[in-house]
C-alpha cells in the first residue's frame, strides 16, 4: 500500500507541471483567439463610424464610390476632406498592420490567419486600391501620409502607386 501510494505521488509530482503547462497553453491560445476577435470587432466598428461620417457629410467627396457631380472644392471642403482622409488612412493603416504584421504566435492559430488573410487579400488590400486611385485622395496623400508607419508608407506607394513618402 505504501509503495503505491509513493508511486501515485510521483506519477503526481511528473503529470501535475504537464497538465499546469497544458492549461496554461490552452488558456493562452484562447486568450489570443478572443484578442484577434476583438481587434477585428474594433476595426471593424470604426469602419462602419466612418461610414456613418461619410453619410452625414455628403459635400465630401469621400466615400469609397466617388461623387459623379462633386461640390465646388474651395479651400474650406478640401481641407475638411484632408481631415476625412486623415482619418482613412489611420483605418487602412491600422487593418494593414493588423492583417500583415500579427504576433508570432497567433501563427499557431491557422483558421485566424487564414480570416485575417482573406479579410485582406478580399476586403482591405482592394478597398485601399481604390482609393488611391482617386484624384482627391492622391492630392491629399502627400500632405498627410508622412505620419504612418514605415512598413504602411512603403505598402502604399509600391502595392498602390502613391508617391513614396518614405524618403521625404
Amino acid at each position: 500500500m505504501k509503495e503505491t501510494l509513493e508511486i501515485l505521488v510521483q506519477i503526481a509530482q511528473i503529470l501535475g507541471p504537464l497538465v499546469g503547462l497544458f492549461g496554461a497553453w490552452l488558456a493562452y491560445k484562447q486568450y489570443l483567439e478572443r484578442h484577434t476577435v476583438e481587434t477585428y470587432e474594433k476595426l471593424d466598428a470604426s469602419y462602419v463610424a466612418f461610414l456613418k461620417f461619410c453619410f452625414e457629410n455628403p459635400d465630401l467627396d469621400i466615400f469609397e464610390i466617388p461623387d459623379k457631380s462633386p461640390s465646388p472644392r474651395d479651400e474650406k471642403l478640401k481641407h475638411r476632406e484632408f481631415i476625412a482622409f486623415s482619418i482613412l488612412i489611420k483605418l487602412f493603416e491600422r487593418a494593414y498592420l493588423m492583417f500583415n504584421h500579427p504576433p508570432a504566435i497567433n501563427k499557431r492559430l491557422e483558421r485566424f490567419q487564414e480570416l485575417k488573410r482573406n479579410q485582406w487579400d478580399n476586403g482591405w488590400h482592394l478597398y485601399i486600391k481604390e482609393y488611391c486611385e482617386r484624384k482627391n485622395f492622391k492630392e491629399a496623400w502627400p500632405i498627410i501620409g508622412k505620419q504612418f508607419d514605415e512598413s504602411f508608407l512603403k505598402y502604399m506607394h509600391d502595392k498602390n502607386g502613391l508617391r513614396d513618402l518614405s524618403e521625404n
